[in-house]
């Protein structure tokens, strides 16, 4: 066997086995909680939605299980309730459109033209100039046998760092899914962390659909044209190949949480409010040094905009408060460690911002 047909049969196997994760952790979740308004775009959500609930379930299970086991849990949890949704409402999922089919080959197209350059290397090796491998692909074989405290890391050049609060406090949600991602394929982190950074880049172009079709009340046809530009935009591919794996996390749930949040505040609905709670959390703590602020801007400002402008004020109201605290009750365990590692430092965060977060 040559060697890139080598790679490219392992990064297709990593491939497949993590998004087929993503699809029974969010399948029965995505069914179940899925507001009429986002119902014709369920078969897109669901991979998102279930790297939402793997990143939430990891950081409530790993306080007391490793991953190795904690993914056996979530993924046997899930797909006993994708059995119980499917006895109760059928298997079926809405029929994709015209528009979606074209949002999903170019986001198809996009994962394999982030792979050529591996194949011509015949390494799936990180091929940019970055060394945050560095820290998440031993931080990620490390969880598939300990607990969130790290307490078996045993003497080595990383152990402070992956033991300190400031590590804590950048947010796991992408260490999450490379140690899920490495269990199942049962493969080595460092296999494994660029086929994971480039499924997370595929999945954001139909994320990106959705924004613009639900969020923004575009046509699926303007939708699809601005996920198309985005995805032949070099900036996501460039974020990817270069191993930035929260923000490659980002890119798929930001414009997710943005376009559940607009409907759970407009339409309401315990389960639209319930889903939207869910994506945000996991976002948040996936990134909290970098997205922690943006969200809170951009999601602040939208809710600001449909609480005045829109019917039903006091209603929109109270639907954002609630949604704000289902927020923070899914992100509960991140923001722990936010908190504990901020908290000591308010005064020399606010005035050396640069100094605290680098170029996060």
């Amino acid at each position: 066997m040559s060697e890139g047909l080598a790679v490219l049969l392992e990064a297709a196997g990593i491939v497949l086995a993590l998004g087929a994760s993503l699809v029974v952790a969010g399948y029965g979740i995505t069914r179940t909680l899925v507001p009429a308004a986002l119902a014709p775009f369920t078969s897109l959500l669901v991979p998102a939605v279930g790297a939402a609930a793997l990143i939430v379930g990891s950081y409530f299970l790993n306080i007391v299980l490793n991953m190795t086991v904690t993914t056996a849990v979530l993924l046997a949890a899930t797909a006993v309730f994708d059995v119980w949704t499917i006895r109760r409402q059928g298997w079926r999922l809405p029929r994709p459109t015209r528009s979606q089919v074209v949002v999903l080959a170019a986001a198809l197209v996009l994962l394999v033209v982030a792979f050529l350059p591996h194949l011509q290397a015949r390494s799936l090796a990180l091929l940019g100039l970055n060394i945050d491998e560095d820290l998440y692909v031993p931080l990620a074989e490390l969880l598939r046998a300990d607990t969130v405290s790290l307490e078996n890391a045993g003497v080595g050049p990383f152990r402070d760092e992956f033991q300190g609060l400031r590590n804590h406090s950048r947010g796991w949600g992408f260490p999450y899914l490379l140690t899920i991602a490495s269990v199942v394929a049962n493969a080595p982190a460092f296999h494994a962390y660029v086929p994971t950074l480039y499924l997370l880049l595929a999945l954001s172009v139909p994320a990106v659909f959705v924004f613009g079709a639900s969020g923004l009340g575009l046509s699926e046809r303007t939708a699809a044209l601005g996920a198309l530009i985005y995805a032949l935009h070099g900036l996501p591919l460039w974020f990817a190949g270069m191993g930035f794996g929260p923000h490659m996390v980002s890119f798929l749930l930001f414009p997710t949480a943005i376009a559940s949040g607009i409907v759970a505040i407009r339409n309401g609905g315990s389960r639209a409010i319930a889903l939207a709670a869910l994506v945000s959390a996991a976002l948040l703590i996936s990134y909290l040094w970098a997205i922690s602020v943006v969200y809170a801007v951009v999601a602040g400002l939208l809710a600001a905009v449909i609480v005045i402008r829109g019917p039903g004020r006091h209603l929109c109201l109270r639907r954002t408060i609630i949604l704000v605290f289902g927020i923070a009750a899914g992100a509960a365990p991140g923001l722990y460690w936010l908190i504990r590692w901020a908290a000591p430092l308010l005064t020399d965060i606010a005035t050396d911002l640069r100094g605290e977060f680098g170029n996060a």
